[in-house]
């Protein structure tokens, strides 16, 4: 299972985009941090006329965003949603720590709620388990939120470093 974190105005986008093999390559291409439009070329091994043009259908579905450099001959690229990585380097238990340590909390904070939960289980007719998974969802979105926050100055500091000519490090 990959989990994906997306906006309901940006799914329409992401479905057609992830359908699209030059799109969903940009998209994998992208998933360890922001790329310049010939790096990507590169790494897919086509023209940068054909990455811009990728990279350009991206931008306007809101799946990626540009990142400004004060180096004018260098544009950076990144993902503006997060998504798994499939294959991911991190570590399976620190995953499974984690995991269980938040499964006890959020067990406790569903006992405490139940009455709230069953009213909105209620007027939604959804079954407890998706009722919970979009509970889940919206919570694990916001805090995301956060994070991309810092992923965004990550990218600023990137963007300063290509800027002065270091390049990507």
């Amino acid at each position: 299972m990959v989990s994906l974190v997306i906006s309901d105005e940006k799914l329409a986008g992401f479905c057609s985009a992830i359908m699209d093999a030059g799109m969903r390559n940009v998209i994998f291409s992208l998933l360890d941090g922001p790329l310049s439009r010939d790096n990507v070329a590169e790494s897919m091994e086509i023209s940068g006329g054909e990455a811009s043009a990728l990279l350009n259908n991206l931008l306007s579905l809101g799946l990626v965003r540009k990142i400004d450099t004060s180096n004018q001959a260098i544009e950076l690229y990144a993902l503006d949603f997060s998504i798994e990585k499939l294959g991911s380097h991190h570590d399976p238990q620190m995953i499974n720590m984690l995991s269980n340590d938040l499964s006890k909390d959020i067990y406790k904070f569903l006992e405490s709620h139940s009455d709230e939960i069953a009213v909105s289980i209620d007027a939604s007719g959804s079954s407890l388990g998706r009722t919970v998974e979009q509970i889940l969802m919206s919570v694990f979105s916001r805090v995301l939120k956060d994070y991309q926050d810092e992923i965004k100055e990550e990218d600023k500091r990137i963007s300063e470093s290509v800027g002065k000519g270091k390049g990507i490090e």
